[in-house]
């Protein structure tokens, strides 16, 4: 503080103070004080007191001990007298004190400095500075400074007292940090703060008040918070419940309404806090108020939100169930609650407060639609939990006391959050019990109706079979007969019986085309590259053709693989080329086949109506013949439905060819104009799987030796499978049935090395004979012939160690291959 700040009264009173320490001086000095500290001592005492040499040592006495460090320097600033205080919080000695100068301790003063600093110190009056000190050991510290000069026997000297105030700095600095600190955090709370007296009375408000509220400081600090509470009352009933001065520190939150300076009202989360004094009296409270208007509008929206969402789920006939991630039932329709047999949610809720395994229950038996056990974890909520989705799971449930059975239909999926984490289930349940018996009856209905209408086509059936088979044994026969007339006339007989071996081979491919109609053929699909076969059958179908027709093709040779039987692709291109070729028997014209690859679209789904999305491997056989109308089109496809005259079609082969593409997961369609021609689209599906390659055997008949028993309730067949096996150097034993079979092998199990029995024959079937023969010798190969069985096939037959499967009819050389291939296998299991 500056002396002009001063009072006259204060200045007087620090001069005389000073007088008396200068006049302290002079005596002193005169007395020859020196600057160790030595004086002259009279050992007289003065009347009635202590002498002047006395009073001069406890003058010197009192500056030494005093607070203040004490300082007389000239007017050079050269120092000509110190106390020892000085000295020790400086750190020097007075003879290194008494010749130094002011600058030599303080960092802030140099000698221009200090000559202008005493050129502006008052004469017998007092300045007071703050200024820095640095110790002989270089710390800083920061002092206040009173000084003034005086005139001694003619000479300026300056007299300074100094007070250490390094703490008090610091403190002062911290104090004001922190009031810094409080001001920015009290001033960035975004929450409303307001500071009141005992009465109510606000004695400050931070800017969020302000922003919430629309009341300037100015306009709040002064008043009661009664201006803006939303009603006296509300004001009031406060002051018993949250600023009672009999309560202690921190009141509970409450929400309260406030009146903004617009009129407008918005909802708070208010905490109030006792303020006390450092002997723990209240002088005050301080309010934090949260402005939650959004929160309190979003928890109304919410509940009305609720409301709607319950009015419309009770609306509902279907149950609906939400539940939590713990399944936990939060919420359920009125529906649910009937449907479980309750006549309210709220008795459902008193049993099922969450997901609840009733499956052991008395009374109860909870299976899946085809009836096996359903067990808790696989039930609707648990599945959603486990994040499944899925809609129309039908789960049966059995009474048992009333004997009666129930089908629900069950949809669920998991809710979850924004993260994707799962929070709960939804689940919706129907009964379709009634559903569930008019499908059963639908069934039934059908099922009657497909055996009606297959009785009705038998007519036609038995037609055409009986047409084929006319022309094929009339082939045979005329042909064995001029064999026998060769045969007699010492002819080579050769020919006729090639050519009854042909017919015979027309023969197996009608029963092949019957059983692929009625998708009971046997077939092989693997993964194969259709290019060589339509390459092989476009060969055959060339050499049909007369020459009237032309043949082109575009065979794409990078075609992807299909899952297909090679013999069915085979008949597929048969029968549409030869069909192609009698559309343009008359006039001739152009047969164009096309291989490529090819992508079906959402577009094309209007004329592939059972052809899915996917990649297709297309195959187009198209013509330049007559071409149909579209009533004839939408029937082609029809077993036994020709246009062509009699004895030229039974109407079998477009049939056969939409079973094989529709066996095989594909689709067919034929684009087809009068007078221009028709052309047929057939889609295989491609596949992934690599394509297998095909073993080719050689057609030598193999020849072996061994006992061999025979087993075929046809005596003919018997009788010419033991010639032609005897030729190929094997023993033959005959047997007419499964029965004389097993009797004959029982008589000597060891005296055979193979059977070779048909499926199909009176009281023991071929497989049971199988199964006795295994039990006598487990390591016996058994042969197994069938020519269509509902009962075994191939890989049934495997399974009751049957080692080879041979379909019928067959030729001769098969079955030596075979024979040949099971002698080869099973001397490869046996060998050590």
């Amino acid at each position: 503080m500056e002396y002009k700040d001063k009072t006259k009264e204060e200045l007087q009173n620090e001069i005389a103070i000073l007088r008396k320490r200068v006049e302290e001086m002079e005596k002193i000095i005169s007395c020859g004080c020196n600057g160790e500290g030595e004086n002259s001592v009279h050992d007289d005492f003065s009347e009635g007191g202590l002498s002047e040499n006395d009073l001069n040592i406890l003058n010197r006495y009192s500056v030494e001990t005093a607070a203040e460090e004490v300082f007389w320097m000239n007017d050079d600033s050269r120092i000509v007298y110190v106390n020892e205080l000085a000295c020790r919080r400086l750190g020097y000695t007075k003879d290194e004190m008494l010749k130094m100068h002011i600058w030599d301790w303080n960092p802030l003063v140099t000698e221009e400095k200090w000559k202008a600093h005493f050129n502006d110190m008052p004469v017998n009056g007092v300045k007071i500075i703050e200024t820095q000190h640095r110790t002989k050991d270089g710390e800083i510290v920061t002092v206040e400074v009173r000084s003034g000069i005086f005139e001694l026997r003619g000479r300026k000297l300056v007299l300074a007292s100094v007070n250490d105030i390094t703490e008090w700095k610091m403190l002062e600095e911290s104090l004001v940090r922190k009031n810094r600190e409080f001001e920015a955090i009290f001033n960035s709370i975004t929450d409303a703060i307001v500071f009141t007296d005992t009465s109510r009375t606000i004695v400050m408000v931070n800017p969020a008040f302000t922003e919430i509220s629309g009341y300037s400081r100015q306009e709040a600090v002064g008043k009661s918070t009664l201006f803006f509470y939303d009603t006296p009352e509300s004001f009031a009933m406060q002051e018993k419940l949250r600023f009672n001065l009999d309560t202690h520190g921190v009141s509970p939150n409450y929400v309260t309404r406030y009146r903004r300076k617009d009129g407008t009202f918005f909802w708070s989360d208010t905490l109030g806090v006792r303020v006390n004094d450092d002997n723990g009296n209240i002088i005050g409270f301080l309010g934090i108020i949260r402005d939650i208007t959004d929160r309190i509008e979003a928890e109304r929206e919410i509940q009305e939100n609720r409301a709607r969402l319950l009015a419309c789920l009770d609306s509902m006939t279907d149950g609906i169930m939400i539940s939590d991630s713990d399944g936990r039932n939060l919420e359920m329709n009125e529906a649910w609650a009937r449907l479980s047999g309750y006549e309210n949610k709220e008795e459902y809720l008193k049993v099922y407060s969450e997901f609840r395994d009733f499956t052991g229950e008395e009374g109860f038996e909870l299976t899946f639609e085809d009836g096996t056990p359903a067990p808790p974890e696989e039930w609707a909520t648990p599945r959603a939990l486990r994040g499944e989705k899925k809609t129309n799971v039908i789960y049966r449930i059995y009474v048992k006391d009333t004997g009666k059975t129930y089908f629900y239909s069950f949809s669920f999926s998991p809710i979850r959050n924004e993260k994707s984490g799962i929070i709960g289930s939804v689940v919706v349940s129907r009964d379709v019990t009634e559903q569930k018996r008019n499908e059963e009856l639908q069934r039934g209905i059908e099922e009657r109706l497909r055996q009606a209408e297959k009785m009705e086509s038998l007519g036609t059936l038995a037609e055409g079979i009986a047409h084929n088979f006319n022309n094929i044994l009339g082939t045979i026969m005329g042909y064995t007969e001029m064999a026998r007339l060769d045969y007699l006339c010492g002819k080579n007989t050769v020919e006729n019986l090639s050519q009854v071996l042909d017919a015979a081979d027309r023969a197996k491919d009608l029963v092949r085309d019957i059983l692929a109609f009625s998708s009971k053929g046997k077939v092989e699909p693997r993964p194969m590259k259709i290019q060589p076969v339509i390459n092989e059958a476009m060969k055959m179908v060339r050499s049909s053709i007369p020459a009237e027709i032309t043949m082109v093709h575009d065979i794409d040779p990078d075609c992807r693989a299909v899952l297909a039987d090679s013999g069915q692709v085979h008949q597929i291109f048969y029968h549409l080329g030869i069909n192609a070729c009698h559309a343009m028997e008359e006039k001739g014209g152009v047969l164009s086949v096309t291989l490529r690859n090819a992508l079906i679209q959402t577009e094309d789904h209007e004329r592939l109506i059972t052809v899915p999305e996917g990649e297709f491997v297309e195959l187009v056989v198209s013509d330049t013949g007559t071409g149909m109308e579209k009533s004839i089109a939408d029937k082609i496809f029809e077993p036994f439905f020709t246009t062509k005259e009699q004895g030229k079609g039974t109407g079998m082969g477009l049939s056969v060819v939409y079973g094989m593409v529709k066996g095989a997961g594909g689709g067919i369609y034929v684009d087809s104009v009068p007078g221009e021609g028709s052309a047929f689209h057939i889609y295989f599906p491609v596949t992934a799987e690599p394509e297998k390659a095909v073993k080719n055997e050689s057609m030598d008949i193999p020849h072996g030796k061994g006992r061999i028993l025979f087993v075929d309730d046809e005596i003919l067949l018997t009788q010419m499978a033991k010639l032609f096996l005897e030729k190929l150097g094997y023993d033959v034993t005959e047997a007419h049935d499964g029965l004389d079979a097993l009797k004959v092998f029982q008589g000597d199990p060891e005296s055979f090395d193979m059977v070779i029995t048909d499926q199909t024959m009176p009281e023991l079937t071929g497989s049971d004979l199988a199964a006795e023969i295994v039990k006598i010798r487990p390591d016996l190969p058994i042969v197994l012939c069938s020519g269509y069985s509902n009962v075994v096939d191939e890989a049934t037959a495997k399974t009751l160690g049957i080692r080879g499967f041979l379909p019928k009819p067959f030729f001769m050389e098969t079955i030596a291959e075979v024979i040949r291939n099971v002698i080869d296998e099973t001397t490869e299991d046996t060998c050590p």
